[in-house]
């Protein structure tokens, strides 16, 4: 048989009539991982159990606790994989929650006759609302169609409530209350009857660009640094359908160092604008339009889209996608302080240029002017300049309206030109960079440049989103080529390859895991790790998907990170790492493993990356 241990194995499906199809969008789903205590409550009968979604308290939508739910768990057809185990101590007395929620966009001039969202099957319950601005402030749902571990279809119907255009937040309130595991699956939207897959998992793209004070890395994997200031082309498409353009000026805390002041997107005929001075603006087609405030999508003319996938203070994150999904542009408002921006070609064969490459998968034919002629990385300080001046914006190409309404250009020019920093403020600013968690020494070198240069630590969330990027690609992928001698020289300095830990999993998941020792409670028995929290385990006939939470045993930091895992008959195993190169699982039998201190483990096996 094939036990699936699964947290979430949901699908949101839209249909509609083909010509409304196009322009009817979804947010990326995302997953709220609730309060870190469990909620104390009984749910020993049917009618506690339905108490117990009064004991929730639903993130608003625009909680930074949301995450967009990416990788692996995202199936080509839009269905979620989300799997784990069950983490409550104690069945029936305690209540583990999860949200997650979505936004339907519905245009003007689309009349939806039928609404609903059906759930194949719920462990162990699941309560289903939608919010509307207008017709659900609060949020609506019908308490007689809240499912408890229904083993069949359900169907919530909210046709009465979808009757006028506009974004609709779906979300989805599970539990758990009962080891040994939690599931909720096959969740989906219909509408009028017809299922379609949803919006391509395109917002789990990394995304490259340009960023902090101010450092490049191209979709293709070349890097290095531009402190000058002007409009610059950043990408353009040879069809001329698409581009980005960024505004690098002097930062107002500390003239001298550059950051992205705005940027201007063009798609398919649609022009939006982002500003950060004074404020935060956007302009769509030189029309100001209301700031995004909460996760969801905004659509235009021609299937054009903007997502909004997070909002934090007065920072938040927005990309706006072609009509036929093949290219996005990406802007990341940093509190007021700069922009970060980012262009990535999702699919098809466009060619495109500009002062981030052209995305055709190598990075040393990226220094290319705008006449044809390439500059070879490593760049001298003048090869570099004269590369960037090539892709400044020309008069009359500005996609930038306030430079047509002002009489003269808002920015100087300046050339690049590399800083002087006081080598005990590098010194320092690395240390901070590290204890922020960073680890690729790119993102350590930028954060260090950036935070000993300014003294604000804003730009360690640059540096952060740049790590996120690189480990979002597959292993082979996570090669960078040198754009300039300074980056040359981080790179000369780290560490060949992924790190240890990286290592293992990556030698795991490929197959080519080696445990020392055998785990096994019988001959007829293997253990695949695919991530440094999820195993397949086959006994006989039987094969087990296992994923648990990785944390720090007792939530003590100094204590090594550890995620365990119930079987369904009871036994279980945890997978302890004593290092980033060095993991233990450890094997009990039903009952034996006791509360902590454990028991000895029946089996202990030891799985080391190679060096």
């Amino acid at each position: 048989m094939k036990y699936q241990l699964s947290a979430i194995a949901s699908c949101l499906l839209l249909a509609l009539p083909l010509a409304a199809q196009a322009q009817i969008n979804i947010s990326p789903w995302q997953i709220h991982e609730g309060p870190s205590e469990f909620t104390l409550h009984p749910t020993t009968d049917e009618a506690l159990r339905r108490e117990a979604f009064d004991k929730a308290t639903i993130p608003s939508q625009s909680d930074p606790g949301w995450k967009v739910v990416a990788g692996s768990e995202i199936a080509a057809d839009g269905t979620l994989n989300i799997s784990r185990d069950s983490a409550i101590t104690k069945d029936k007395q305690e209540l583990d929650f999860l949200f997650f929620q979505t936004v339907v966009s519905i245009p003007d001039g689309t009349t939806v006759e039928k609404f609903a969202v059906k759930i194949d099957q719920v462990d162990d319950g699941a309560r289903v609302l939608l919010f509307h601005k207008d017709v659900a402030p609060q949020g609506y749902f019908d308490e007689t169609r809240d499912i408890i571990s229904q083993k069949s279809p359900r169907e919530i119907d909210f046709s009465s409530k979808v009757t006028a255009p506009g974004d609709y937040r779906v979300v989805v309130v599970q539990y758990d209350q009962h080891r040994p595991s939690n599931n909720i699956k096959g969740v989906r939207i219909l509408v009028d009857g017809k299922e379609v897959p949803p919006a391509p998992a395109r917002a789990n793209t990394p995304f490259f660009g340009s960023r902090g004070d101010v450092h490049i890395t191209t979709p293709d994997g070349l890097v290095y640094d531009y402190q000058g200031t002007g409009e610059f082309i950043l990408c353009r498409s040879d069809d001329g359908k698409s581009m980005l353009q960024a505004r690098q000026e002097l930062w107002d805390q500390k003239p001298g160092v550059s950051v992205n002041t705005a940027a201007a997107i063009l798609v398919d005929g649609q022009r939006l604008e982002f500003y950060l001075k004074p404020k935060f603006r956007l302009f769509v087609n030189d029309v100001e339009q209301a700031v995004p405030t909460a996760l969801g999508t905004q659509s235009f003319p021609g299937g054009v889209t903007l997502e909004t996938t997070s909002v934090w203070g007065n920072s938040s994150d927005h990309t706006v996608f072609s009509a036929d999904g093949s290219f996005g542009a990406r802007v990341i408002v940093r509190n007021g302080s700069h922009l970060d921006l980012g262009a990535a070609r999702l699919s098809g064969q466009q060619k495109y240029n500009g002062s981030v490459g052209n995305m055709d998968g190598d990075p040393r034919n990226d220094m290319t002017l705008r006449d044809g002629k390439k500059v070879d990385p490593p760049a001298s300080e003048d090869d570099l300049n004269a590369f960037w001046d090539s892709w400044r914006v020309k008069e009359g190409e500005s996609l930038f309206a306030d430079v047509k309404r002002e009489t003269k250009q808002p920015t100087d020019a300046f050339p690049h030109v590399l800083a002087e920093i006081d080598p005990a403020k590098i010194a320092e600013a690395e240390k901070a960079a590290k204890a922020a968690g960073l680890t690729n020494p790119l993102a350590i070198r930028e954060a260090a440049y950036d935070v000993a240069q300014t003294g604000s630590k804003v730009f360690l969330e640059s540096a952060k989103e740049m790590e996120a990027a690189v480990k979002a690609l597959p292993a082979d992928k996570q090669k960078f080529v040198a754009g300039d001698a300074a980056t040359q020289a981080v790179l000369a300095a780290a560490p060949a390859g992924p790190s240890l830990k990286d290592q293992v999993v990556n030698e795991a998941a490929a197959g080519h895991s080696t445990w020392e020792g055998s785990w096994a409670p019988s001959a007829k028995a293997s253990l695949v790790m695919k991530s440094d929290s999820e195993f397949t385990v086959q006994i006989g006939n039987d094969t087990y998907d296992l994923k648990g939470k990785m944390g720090h045993a007792g939530g003590d930091p100094k204590r090594p990170l550890a995620v365990n895992l119930d079987l369904p008959n009871g036994d279980h195993l945890r997978f302890e790492w004593k290092s980033t190169d060095e993991i233990v699982g450890q094997f009990w039998l039903k009952g034996t493993k006791g509360p902590g201190p454990y028991n000895p483990p029946l089996r202990e096996v030891k799985m080391k990356a190679s060096k």
